[in-house]
């Protein structure tokens, strides 16, 4: 499991690396797809579609609008509480705060 963490760890470092103009040109492209994308029984990559659509909206040609494909999505109901440890990329995304531990 070890490797498989590091791999996700250098793939989001490479990614929040990149220059502004290909994240809006990759960003770009995305939507684009994601537009053409019909509603199917896939609720999944529906609601990765709309959540996209709808950070993208907010934060046109942000790195972070690709933040949904590498983090796990987890719903809280009233009550709930969770703890994340040091280094742990999170994002709250209803609440629209991306939150970094470096």
């Amino acid at each position: 499991q070890t490797g498989s963490i590091d791999a996700l760890k250098k793939c989001f470092v490479n990614l929040v690396h990149q220059s502004e103009e290909n994240v809006r040109t990759q960003l770009s492209n995305l939507v684009k797809k994601m537009n053409k994308l019909q509603d199917d029984s896939d609720s999944e990559r529906l609601y990765l579609r709309n959540l996209l659509l709808r950070i993208h909206t907010q934060f046109p040609g942000d790195v972070g609008c690709f933040c949904i494909y590498f983090l796990n999505r987890i719903l809280l109901q009233p009550g709930q509480a969770m703890f994340l440890g040091p280094n742990v990329p999170h994002a709250f995304f209803f609440l629209l705060q991306i939150a970094w531990n470096a």
